[in-house]
């Protein structure tokens, strides 16, 4: 037990754990529904089509919405940043054994090329590095002939907050 009296929270293996089954359900093919208002705002949990939940990764097909346009054509750049937050909570969900809250403590998004809206692109997340209470991931969106986009880089962290879940 750690030093905190808390049993362990993030798993030390892959597998079926509480996380993941949640990112399974959440993600899946009924359609992503997230109850959390910034995403119902932008209608993103509408574009995207899970590909592959598994411990630590996450991989989704993303259809870019022209409501999240500059006026040029092209997705601005925040709601990419909303996006990269959306999945990267997902992938942090998936090594959970229980429920938990959690943060982002440190986010840098770099934008390599340009999103134009009406594609589909590929976002992979990944777990990088772990510790008992914190995490690395690192997520890159794809063009639909593999060009990177967008690479964005996010430390989370274990917190006291007290989150309400749905069922």
């Amino acid at each position: 037990m750690p030093a905190d009296g808390q049993s362990k929270i993030i798993a030390d293996k892959q597998g079926d754990n509480w996380g993941l089954k949640a990112v399974r359900k959440a993600l899946g093919t009924e359609g992503v529904r997230s109850p959390l208002a910034c995403i119902q705002t932008t209608d993103i949990d509408a574009t995207l089509k899970l590909v592959k939940a598994e411990y630590g990764e996450l991989i989704l097909d993303w259809t870019a919405d022209a409501r999240l346009n500059a006026f040029d054509g092209i997705i601005m750049g925040g709601a990419l940043n909303v996006l990269g937050d959306f999945v990267q909570a997902h992938v942090f969900t998936s090594l959970l054994d229980r429920p938990a809250g959690f943060s982002t403590v440190d986010f840098h998004t770099r934008f390599l090329r340009p999103v134009p809206s009406g594609e589909t692109y590929r976002i992979e997340s990944r777990l990088i590095d772990r510790a008992s209470r914190s995490a690395i991931i690192d997520t890159h969106i794809y063009r639909p002939d593999g060009k990177a986009t967008t690479h964005i880089t996010g430390a989370w962290q274990l917190t006291d907050r007290a989150f309400r879940l749905e069922d």
